[in-house]
């Protein structure tokens, strides 16, 4: 999943007011704010980072009460409390540090997910391609597109092509499209006419 992806994410979940209030006693936990914190592990469970943690707490007590407060045992509410706090925490700290680290994407740009390959010159080659694509498609002066590196994803594949103008996007979004239904009805054919040659490899015996 893209970084821009899960900060987007992060920024629409209600991490604001979807902490879980803790209340340990001498021999009981007791939770509060339950429901809201249903409602953010709903939003951060898409998240690859946090999908194990909320499964786990879609196993615990907290998520076999409707009601929005949970009174348990010290063991199993030391288990919730440790695992609500762990999502919580490494939500709001993801959420800080891609802020920090990636950048808004502009409406004038293309992401483009590189093949996932450590072949510097495979690189160099695939770079080069996309920009010779993209040039004779958008720079026009009817278009007044550019090519540009925006971004790089950090620890992705993703890189962020500035294209200048959304005529250009639209256009650059146009052929991709188009070019996705052509490789569909390519593999399409692909296989019927496999299968054609199977049927006729069976019926040729029958011939006379």
């Amino acid at each position: 999943m893209r970084l821009s992806v899960i900060r987007e994410i992060l920024q629409k979940a209600p991490v604001s007011s979807g902490k879980l209030e803790i209340s340990p006693g001498p021999n009981a936990y007791q939770f509060q704010n339950i429901i809201e914190f249903k409602e953010l592990a709903g939003y951060l469970k898409v998240i690859p980072q946090f999908v194990a943690i909320v499964e786990a707490l879609e196993q615990s007590e907290l998520y076999a009460t409707a009601q929005n407060t949970l009174t348990t045992n010290n063991r199993k509410g030391s288990e919730i409390a440790k695992l609500a706090n762990s999502l919580y925490t490494g939500a709001v700290t993801l959420l800080a540090m891609l802020r920090v680290a990636i950048p808004e994407e502009q409406p004038e740009s293309v992401a483009i997910k590189l093949p996932d390959t450590n072949n510097l010159r495979e690189i160099g080659e695939i770079l080069v391609t996309i920009d010779r694509t993209l040039t004779q498609v958008i720079v026009d002066p009817r278009i007044q597109g550019e090519v540009r590196v925006e971004t790089w994803e950090p620890g992705t594949l993703w890189i962020l092509i500035w294209l200048k103008s959304l005529t250009a996007v639209n256009l650059v979004g146009r052929l991709a499209r188009s070019a996705a239904l052509f490789a569909q009805e390519i593999a399409r054919w692909k296989v019927i006419n496999s299968h054609v040659k199977t049927l006729d490899i069976k019926t040729r015996p029958w011939r006379t």
